[in-house]
């Protein structure tokens, strides 16, 4: 089921990032946002970085199961408030047609996930899954295709077991939620940034409705 970009004008094109620990999305966002910088004539991009690894790094732990509904919030709200920044930057530009795009590393169905996985907690999986109907325009989904390594956050990843268990788990999701738009990325780092970027000019050409 294709969502209605033209809904709203103001409105970011909104992508998720899914995948296990060690699967590349930081590695591809950052590829993607140099590659994005050397092309012409291309709407905004703006990226929403990886709450989890900033609460690990303030507190030097992963979060435990009661912290697991605050960063679900927080992964939430921080999406929601780029609505009005962007109707402003819009406004001010309403020669530029082009929609802008915004992209988060680590979306909420992941901690819902992660909830699931670690403490048996189901309550965040129907408003992740409601709230990535709503507001997702794409799913860009990596599976594990490399070789698992260590973070040297080490609280950021848990092994090969772990990377197995929770892709399993994101799979079974995305199986359960067929309505959502999803693209499955591989191949390596230039053939997934390269699918990116198709993806997104394929969002633009459905154009307005």
């Amino acid at each position: 089921m294709e969502k209605d970009l033209g809904a709203d004008p103001l409105k970011p094109i909104y992508i998720a990032l899914l995948g296990a620990e060690c699967t590349g999305k930081t590695e591809l966002l950052s590829a993607l946002v140099q590659r994005w910088k050397a092309l012409n004539q291309v709407p905004r991009l703006t990226v929403i970085p990886e709450l989890l690894r900033s609460f690990c790094e303030q507190h030097a732990r992963a979060p435990n199961r009661s912290e697991q509904h605050t960063l679900f919030a927080a992964q939430v709200a921080q999406q929601l408030k780029t609505l009005p920044e962007f109707a402003n930057h819009q406004r001010r530009k309403q020669a530029n047609p082009m929609l802008p795009i915004v992209i988060g590393d680590c979306a909420p169905i992941t901690t819902a996930l992660y909830s699931k996985m670690y403490f048996n907690d189901h309550s965040l999986l129907f408003p992740a899954s409601q709230f990535h109907a709503s507001h997702y325009d794409l799913h860009l989904v990596l599976e594990p295709e490399f070789a698992w390594e260590a973070d040297p956050l080490p609280f950021m990843r848990d092994g090969p077991a772990a990377q197995a268990q929770f892709n399993r788990l994101l799979q079974d999701w995305l199986q359960h939620n067929p309505q959502l738009p999803t693209r499955r990325l591989s191949g390596d780092l230039t053939e997934r940034v390269n699918q990116v970027i198709t993806a997104i000019i394929e969002l633009h050409a459905r154009g307005p409705a």
